[in-house]
């Protein structure tokens, strides 16, 4: 009997056993979701969020490691932006690598997550931003102001996945039959 507890002990504690069911939110104590208060929608609407982002190997590396994520699993997650960088996320802080990053889990490699996984999370950030930046006359402008920035960043924060509830399930004109399926 004592070694059926120590073998338990051992797979409990094991990177595969945690990786069997990963979360699909980040954990709060290292992942607050972090905004830069300076952009604006009319910034963000104007420039690419390439310019501001800088996932390297290394930052890459402690962000799986704080996870306790091993990193040859890697092709299963994607170092994901809690809050977006084209909604105002930071891509760093100074105090902590992952004050707006996580290993986001794909449902495609984790089927019992899905429908929420990063696939989905990545549908509901791209909804927002043509939400807030549409493009008009072959130019993206922005249609939305500070507040509604703001109110979109604390529903992510706050849960994900009641945001695509208010933002894509409420108003289903022109989604996917795939980003309506969430929504029964």
């Amino acid at each position: 009997m004592r070694s059926l507890f120590g073998l338990l002990a051992i797979l409990v504690a094991s990177p595969a056993f945690a990786q069997s069911q990963p979360p699909i939110y980040p954990d709060s104590s290292l992942t607050a979701g972090m905004i830069d208060e300076r952009l604006t929608p009319r910034y963000l609407c104007s420039h690419s969020a390439q310019d501001r982002r800088g996932v390297t190997q290394s930052l890459a590396n402690q962000v799986f490691a704080a996870y306790r994520v091993d990193y040859a699993a890697h092709s299963a997650y994607e170092v994901d932006h809690f809050i977006p960088l084209f909604l105002g996320g930071v891509n760093r802080c100074s105090n902590s690598p992952t004050c707006n990053l996580w290993p986001e889990p794909h449902q495609r490699q984790f089927p019992q997550i899905a429908p929420w996984g990063s696939e989905t999370k990545d549908l509901l950030e791209g909804v927002l931003y043509r939400t807030m930046c549409p493009v008009k006359n072959g130019i993206r402008r922005a249609a939305q102001d500070v507040q509604w920035l703001r109110q979109a960043q604390s529903a992510m924060m706050r849960d994900w996945r009641a945001a695509y509830r208010d933002y894509i399930c409420r108003d289903p004109q022109g989604k996917t039959a795939n980003a309506l399926a969430v929504c029964r």
